[in-house]
């Protein structure tokens, strides 16, 4: 929202909702629609549409900037009038494994070389806090690959037989998930791992009576250790982000540009202790930004829990169950993008033409402008809903 001055002196409320049309069998984004056909909804009420404008940036468009590329490299911020492209690329070391840093670096180069155009203002921030650097494109696209270049992923995954998923820990330790629990035993007990006794051999209680004691659920002791210690990590991660996400959509207050959020990253859970999530949707809500999740772990294989080198091969059930879990350890990431008007790019190898594609299907947008009149300040999340006339595929976001 934007507060725009009222007749009588005093001030009124302005909602400014940015609008990607696409046509659905190419993609790519639609000119040359009008006001009229445009319908912009507010909790459900049809609302009069104030202000209208196209931003065209597509190449040839009447907004590409045509000025030559400054001489001297700054990473401050230049204003422009005319409203543009802000873009952030959120370059998630802190989850992207060595092995997967190298394509994802390959996407966000695709990116910056096809996908923006002159003037786009882009940022590059790494989630360890190890870069924050922000350039107009195209003049600053070598500056900002030279910072892409020195980072790299810093999870690692060791190949231990005992190692589980932090959607597996998740399951065992929020939820007291007795399946995923069992299947986890299963699979430890198939390699040999030693499994943890409550109670000396030597005790004169026997495994079952220490069981019955010890147990939450019927969750082994050792798997619930297990758990417990993956998931801290986990939750240490995912907090890391999250915070780092939080301030760089706050960053993103000021300006009228359409803004968009690339998170480049392998995904972390949907984890419903972290009160982070929530928060970070809701300032992206507030600031009028779009997030799109690229996973950079690609099309997935069983994990190291499920190696062959670990023993003989595991229950059909639990493989075919961790095969159905695989996509769980991103949901957190692609539960991001699906609350804040964003896509996911999953399930491919081919991550950097997605990442292409986030830059070019907003070369061309608009702006629509309007009074919701008075409504309550009760901080309740209003729903937006944008029809245009014909077949098309609408991006814009579902409220503020």
């Amino acid at each position: 929202q934007e507060a725009i001055p009222e007749i009588a002196g005093g001030e009124i409320e302005q909602v400014t909702v940015d609008v990607v049309v696409l046509d659905k069998k190419k993609g790519l984004p639609v000119t040359g629609l009008t006001q009229a056909d445009f319908t912009v909804l507010d909790e459900g009420q049809p609302q009069e549409i104030v202000s209208f404008e196209l931003i065209d940036r597509q190449p040839g468009g009447a907004d590409v900037v045509t000025e030559p590329p400054p001489r001297v490299v700054t990473n401050l911020e230049v204003a422009t009038e005319k409203p543009g492209r802000t873009f952030v690329i959120l370059f998630d070391d802190i989850h992207i494994a060595p092995l997967n840093a190298q394509p994802a670096k390959a996407a966000v180069a695709a990116f910056l070389d096809r996908g923006v155009v002159e003037g786009d203002l882009v940022t590059l921030v790494a989630t360890s806090g190890n870069a924050w650097w922000s350039t107009r494109m195209k003049g600053g696209r070598d500056d900002i690959i030279a910072v892409l270049q020195r980072l790299d992923g810093m999870r690692i995954l060791e190949p231990a037989r005992d190692r589980i998923t932090d959607w597996e820990a998740m399951q065992i330790v929020e939820y007291r998930n007795v399946l995923v629990a069992r299947r986890v035993q299963r699979r430890l007990e198939a390699y040999g791992t030693s499994l943890q006794k409550p109670f000396s051999q030597d005790d004169a209680m026997n495994r079952e009576e220490a069981w019955a004691f010890f147990q939450r659920g019927v969750v082994d002791p050792y798997v619930e250790s297990l758990a417990g210690r993956t998931y801290l990590a986990a939750k240490t991660r995912l907090r890391k982000n999250l915070e780092a996400t939080e301030r760089v959509v706050e960053s993103l207050a000021e300006g009228r540009d359409r803004k968009a959020l690339l998170l480049v990253s392998d995904g972390f859970i949907d984890d419903p202790s972290q009160p982070a999530l929530k928060r970070v949707i809701e300032a992206a809500r507030r600031v009028n930004a779009t997030l799109y999740f690229i996973d950079s772990g690609g099309l997935r294989t069983l994990s190291f829990g499920y190696s062959a080198e670990f023993g003989p091969a595991l229950d059909s059930r639990d493989t075919m169950a961790a095969i159905a879990d695989l996509s769980a350890e991103g949901e957190g990431s692609a539960a991001l993008a699906d609350n804040t008007g964003g896509f996911s790019i999953r399930s491919t190898n081919a991550f950097d033409e997605g990442a292409v594609r986030i830059g070019r299907e907003s070369q061309s947008y608009y702006l629509l402008g309007y009074v919701p009149g008075d409504i309550p300040r009760d901080g309740r999340f209003r729903k937006i809903e944008v029809k245009v006339d014909g077949d098309y595929e609408i991006r814009a976001r579902g409220g503020y």
